[in-house]
Formats: C-alpha cells, sequence, structure tokens
C-alpha cells in the first residue's frame, strides 16, 4: 500500500495528455492545521490523504482545503487541511462554505431528471417544445433540433459563455440568455461534438421554471437539495457567518482577494460545503438512501455515456453533467468528474461507482485548477486500492514501438490530403512524389501509412479525416485518445477584402471594472501569412492568477463582419462579430464588445 502513490504516478504518466490531469510527484510539506470528523474511515487511509493533501498544497501554495469521502460499507470522513482565513487562523474545514461553480450543474441536472421521472417532460423533448421563444441561428445545411438530452450531455452545439455579466456585482447587467441566442450560431449541429457550455446550463434552468411555474431556485430547494437532508448549499452567500466563508487567495501572495459573484444560477450558483456534497454522494452511490424522487435507473444513465452516434469525438465520453474516464483493471467502469471553478475557487466531485467510492475537493487558492482536478483522483484511486486490500500493479497502455508502413492506395493519398484549420494552427498534409507529408508548426514529416486510412508519425501519433457536412476533418490519435483537430479549409478561406482595415488592436469597451470582472481586455485581429488569427489579452487580475499574458487562436472568415473561431479548441466555432462605427471599428465576442479607432482620413 505504501508503493500506491508512486505507482499510480508511473501510471498517469504513460497515459495520453489530453486523459488526465497530472498529480505531480511532491515533495514533504510545512506544517498546517488539520481539523475536521471522521466516521469509520480506517486511521490509516486518513493519514495516508492528509499527507498527499499537505504536499499538493505546499507546492502550490494553497492556503485551504477541505474534503469529503464515501467509500464502501458505510463509510464517511470530512475534514479541512489549512486555512479558511489565512489572516484570522481559522481553519478549513468540513463545515467551510466555497461558491462550487459547475459542481451546480450535477443539482441543475438531477432536477430535470426528476422531472422526467414525473412525466412532466421527455429527455429528446426538442427544447423549444418547453421553451417556444428559444431561437439560435445556424450555418449548417441540415441542423436537428436541441434537445433537453443534448443540454444535458452538452452536445447541444451551444456558445461556450456569454462573458458579458457573467461576474458582477450589478444585478443589471446579468445577460439574457435567450436574447443572445437569437443573435448568435449554434458551433456545432446538435449532436456532433461535446462542447461544454455554460449558458446551455442555463437553459436548462429556464425549463425547470417553465416546466414547474416555479422560480428555479426554490424549486432546487424544495424537490432536491431538502430531500438530500443537506441544508448548508444555497445560491448566495448571505445567512452564512461570516468566521465560516472561505476568504479567496491566489497561489502568488498570501493577501484576502475580492471576487464578483457568478450571475448564472442553472451552471454555477451554488455556495456549499463538502459536509453537504458528502451527503450528496452517498445518496448518488448507495441505493436506499433518503434523497429527491429520481431513480436509480435514471441515476446509472446520468452516469454512464451519452454521445450520440454521429459524434466526431469517438473517445470521449459524457454523461449527463459529468466528464468520465475509462481505466483498466482492477478500477471496474468509470471515473466521473465535475468540475467546478471561479477566479479564487476551485472544486472537483468524483465518483467511482461501481466501487462505491466518492471524493469531494474544495479550496480557496486560484490558479490550481488542475492540481485539485489530480488530487481528487489520486485519492478517489487510492480509495479504490485501499478498500479493495489487494495490490496494484499499474502498467503503460501497450504501444507498438516500430512503425509498420503499408503502400495507401491513391484515393487514400488524395482523401487524406488538406490544410486543416486546427485551435492555433495549421496542419498540412501533402503528397510529394507519391508519399504522404506532413507540414506543422514549422516542420516538414515524413507519414507512414498504417492501413483503415490511418498514417503515422510517430508510435504515439497518428492521424486520419472523416467528411461532415461535404468537408474534410481531420482525425488525431495521440496515445490511443482519437479527437477532431481541424477542418479542411483548402478551398473556402478567403480573407475578407477589407482586413487590412480590420487589423489591429480593439480595447475592451462595455465592462466596468470597478462592479465586473475583466475577462480580455483587449483583442489583436492580425494576418499570420495568409491565416487570419486573434490574439485574446488577458484582463490584469487574470495574468496573475492564471500565469500568462493572452492566448492566440485561428479564425475562420465567413464574410467581411463575420468570423469564427478556427479547429476544435476552447471556443471551437464561436463567432466573432466586427461592425464598422463612424469613428471606428467594433469588434463583438461572447457578449463583450471591443472599439478600435478607424484612422482619420484627410480633407
Amino acid at each position: 500500500m505504501r508503493d500506491f502513490f508512486a505507482n499510480f504516478f508511473r501510471f498517469v504518466s504513460a497515459l495520453p495528455n489530453n486523459a488526465v490531469l497530472w498529480i505531480l510527484v511532491l515533495f514533504a510539506g510545512m506544517p498546517v492545521q488539520v481539523a475536521g470528523q471522521s466516521r469509520n474511515a480506517p486511521r490509516e487511509f486518513r493519514e495516508e490523504v492528509t499527507k498527499l493533501i499537505e504536499q499538493v498544497m505546499e507546492k502550490e501554495n494553497i492556503k485551504g482545503v477541505s474534503l469529503g469521502f464515501v467509500g464502501p460499507d458505510g463509510i464517511s470522513w470530512t475534514t479541512g487541511v489549512g486555512y479558511a482565513n489565512l489572516n484570522e487562523q481559522i481553519s478549513a474545514g468540513p463545515f467551510t462554505v466555497y461558491p462550487v461553480a459547475s459542481i451546480t450543474k450535477t443539482f441543475t441536472t438531477l432536477a430535470v431528471l426528476q422531472l422526467k421521472e414525473k412525466g412532466r417532460l421527455s429527455l429528446s423533448d426538442p427544447y423549444e417544445k418547453h421553451v417556444p421563444e428559444f431561437s439560435i441561428n445556424s450555418r449548417f445545411d441540415e441542423t436537428p433540433l436541441v434537445t433537453i438530452k443534448h443540454l444535458l450531455s452538452h452536445y447541444g452545439g451551444i456558445p461556450r459563455d456569454i462573458y458579458k455579466g457573467l461576474m458582477t456585482s450589478d444585478s443589471s447587467q446579468h445577460p439574457d440568455i435567450l436574447d443572445y441566442f437569437s443573435n448568435n450560431y449554434l458551433i456545432y449541429p446538435p449532436g456532433v461534438k461535446y462542447s461544454y457550455s455554460n449558458p446551455g446550463v442555463e437553459l436548462l434552468g429556464i425549463l425547470i421554471e417553465r416546466v414547474t411555474g416555479m422560480r428555479y431556485e426554490d424549486y432546487l430547494k424544495e424537490n432536491i437539495l431538502q430531500p438530500l437532508q443537506i441544508s448548508e448549499t444555497r445560491f448566495h452567500r448571505g445567512g452564512f457567518e461570516d468566521h465560516r466563508l472561505a476568504k479567496a487567495y491566489a497561489h502568488f501572495d498570501e493577501k484576502d482577494h475580492n471576487e464578483f459573484p457568478v450571475s448564472m444560477k442553472a451552471s454555477g450558483g451554488l455556495y456549499s460545503t463538502v459536509r453537504d456534497m458528502t451527503r450528496a454522494m452517498e445518496w448518488i452511490l448507495k441505493e436506499g438512501q433518503p434523497g429527491p424522487e429520481v431513480g436509480r435507473a435514471l441515476i446509472n444513465e446520468m452516469l454512464s455515456d451519452q454521445k450520440t452516434e454521429n459524434a466526431l469525438d469517438v473517445s470521449f465520453e459524457s454523461g449527463w453533467s459529468w466528464i468520465l474516464e475509462r481505466y483498466p483493471e482492477p478500477f471496474k467502469g468509470v471515473y466521473a468528474y465535475q468540475m467546478g471553478s471561479t477566479l479564487y475557487y476551485n472544486s472537483v466531485l468524483a465518483l467511482v461507482p461501481e466501487h462505491q467510492i466518492g471524493v469531494v475537493v474544495m479550496c480557496n487558492t486560484g490558479g490550481v485548477l488542475s492540481n485539485i482536478v489530480g488530487l481528487a483522483r489520486g485519492i478517489a484511486l487510492f480509495g479504490v486500492q485501499f478498500f479493495e486490500e489487494q495490490p496494484i500493479e499499474f502498467s503503460a497502455p501497450e504501444i507498438k514501438n516500430e512503425l509498420e508502413e503499408l503502400k495507401p492506395e491513391g484515393k487514400m493519398v488524395d482523401r487524406i490530403k488538406g490544410d486543416y484549420l486546427l485551435e492555433s494552427d495549421l496542419v498540412r498534409v501533402l503528397s510529394v512524389m507519391g508519399e504522404v507529408v506532413v507540414r506543422m508548426q514549422g516542420e516538414t514529416y515524413r507519414v507512414f501509412y498504417q492501413g483503415d486510412g490511418w498514417f503515422a508519425v510517430d508510435p504515439y501519433f497518428s492521424f486520419s479525416n472523416t467528411v461532415f457536412e461535404d468537408r474534410k476533418v481531420l482525425l488525431i490519435n495521440q496515445g490511443g485518445s482519437i479527437f477532431p483537430a481541424g477542418f479542411d479549409v483548402s478551398n473556402d478561406y478567403i480573407v475578407p477584402p477589407n482586413i487590412f482595415e480590420l487589423q489591429g488592436s480593439y480595447r475592451l469597451e462595455n465592462v466596468n471594472p470597478e462592479n465586473e470582472e475583466v475577462f480580455y481586455q483587449e483583442v489583436n485581429l492580425f494576418m499570420d501569412g495568409w491565416l487570419l488569427k486573434i490574439e485574446l489579452v488577458l484582463g490584469s487580475e487574470q495574468q496573475k492568477i492564471f500565469g500568462y499574458e493572452s492566448a492566440t487562436y485561428t479564425l475562420a472568415p465567413i464574410s467581411e463582419s463575420e468570423m469564427v473561431f478556427g479547429g476544435f479548441g476552447m471556443y471551437k466555432g464561436e463567432t466573432i462579430f466586427i461592425q464598422e462605427v463612424e469613428s471606428g471599428h467594433r469588434l463583438k465576442f461572447s457578449g463583450l464588445e471591443f472599439f478600435k479607432p478607424g484612422i482619420r482620413k484627410e480633407q
């Protein structure tokens, strides 16, 4: 058992990059305050887990962590390590209150499933059946209607976020979701690609209100939270004693920080404690527990893959509000998790249903989400090993060390060729004297045909393609994980004729930093060779927290006034609108408005 974490780290490091977020091998940390309570959790287990938490906290300068753990045979343990309030030396513990952000989605999902259980709706219903004024534009040839099931699994093709008014102390700035969508576009046809969307879950909150005639918050409280017998989970900070609210910190200093509240409710508005979340995990994992009227069959579906048959991301698995990962034996079934993150708070709710293991981790330090995700995963898998009472030997996934080359047919060479626009780059697949070569990131690589339409660059990286809406889509296999990367733009990448007027720096115009969070303070539009790109410059506080100043993405022009983010990356397919005004140009993206003054012309 003592060797578990060392073996686990070796196992994790052998997995594909996009399959996990690492837990780093850490050194022993400084002494920290520990407070908590436990029921039937063996002392050795508690000691090992506490050591791991301390190590992560020392490495990343995390101020406070609260933990809840559920295990087999009635095991339940909650604790805290570090401080909820560093200045006043108030310990983090089971009843420390944190904003849990996207973990709220789990409870919104349960409310929708309960309405399905009661016969008030069908998950296959088109969303507009219940909210008839909902509309969103589409550029795709055949676009199916957005269903409730699409929204639950993030396969609705709904844009990722509305940043204007997302975090604000001014309620008049809260976004009008339905109005925003009526003037925007789907990023994919529903069912084609997983695309995480906060506004998509806000639509589910509106759905609950329309079907029940109750405020979303009231329905959730009466029908989900109260039946779970959890009383410390609410939609606002009010009513909690100040000493119980975790103060906000960053990993780079020791001072208190202020954070604007999140305006969206159904996708991320709850405040809670690990004690309450532990109670919720017990109900999800174990039959016979008192709780909401949601049948076990629907709970099992919630934690199973809901990917559609025509989905392009063949290796990805998503439940209803949960991300799913599969592990080799002896980890039976899936590891399901939901992350919640604001600027200064990070939370993870994780389940291994087949082993009746549940973990919730909350912390009050910004910029450390990947570490908290890794910590939750490590504790969950350590719990599986500990309570199974058997040693586990990890091994790397089996990948061939030699490339076996076959002779591709001429039609196969023609099929794979193209200029594929990725999130931040262009991959060119060419035929040179009958051989396929790849040009990417400024380098040219010879590739080897492996059959079944797949070409390999090295033993860990190969690619193929498929066709979507008469356009080629590049598929990448990275260490066994297959995902779409970009569209072929070789025949339809046309830069707007007014591009020289559009290029330049646009400054944020419609956000007041005194009462709203500044996500991006500036955008820069520029040409890179024959590609159009955009640089998103983070707000000053965001730069400190996340450790970088900006991110650059490729764009695919649609017209002189519209362009979309290229590839299948973070903003994949979202629309940027550019409008010429009397004094210059205005650029709109995700509810934000940026302005670039025009060049004054001589009279």
